[in-house]
């Protein structure tokens, strides 16, 4: 899956947050959009993933037959994690991997019990979300975004949350879904989030 950012721009209540953005990756691997805060790196992922919607331009998603996938079929395509999305806190892990998995399958042989083992959260798989810690709680957000079909994959701050031991798991996931997906990721130039990336795009340069 190609994307493409072609002049993307977008304003809040008439100021200019980003402007002027063309992307154009194609391979997969790691890329990076990085920025301060406040600099729009976190809107510009948004509008890339269909999040939100420009101001200006235009993204497009080109499927590997070169067909450009329609704009309200984005969400197919994508998975995304941010530290301000919120989980279910009501279900235990075990209840919410399997109700994710109706929705948005993780993969052909992956059990929701193969999922939580992947997420090195196996001991918790009867306990409620809502006693989850912050670190835990992210743990989940990433797996269900790196460990899932999607081609394209969103990550704000992906590390937030995460201790020294968690940022060791998170590299190695997405080494490992870097090699056939294409693994976007806003930050705050914390190169621990993006390992090995193939490009950077700089928001603050603009």
């Amino acid at each position: 899956m190609r994307i493409q950012a072609i002049d993307l721009g977008k304003k809040f209540k008439g100021q200019v947050v980003v402007k002027g953005i063309h992307l154009d990756w194609s391979q997969p691997g790691v890329y990076a959009i990085l920025g301060g805060n406040g600099s729009g790196k976190s809107t510009t992922l948004k509008m890339l993933a269909g999040l939100l919607s420009p101001s200006r331009g235009e993204v497009k998603y080109i499927d590997d037959h070169g067909s450009v996938v329609p704009p309200d079929l984005h969400y197919q395509h994508i998975s995304f994690a941010g530290p301000y999305h919120e989980l279910i806190e009501e279900m235990t892990l075990f209840e919410f991997l399997s109700f994710h998995n109706k929705f948005r399958e993780f993969g052909k042989i992956e059990t929701p019990h193969e999922i939580m083992n992947k997420l090195e959260l196996t001991a918790h798989a009867d306990k409620v979300i809502l006693g989850f810690s912050s670190g835990m709680k992210q743990r989940v957000k990433l797996g269900i975004a790196l460990l899932g079909n999607s081609p394209l994959v969103f990550l704000d701050e992906p590390t937030s949350h995460l201790d020294a031991k968690s940022v060791v798991w998170y590299k190695s996931l997405l080494a490992e879904a870097s090699v056939n997906k294409k693994v976007l990721v806003a930050s705050n130039h914390n190169i621990d989030e993006y390992p090995n990336a193939i490009e950077h795009f700089n928001i603050s340069s603009l």
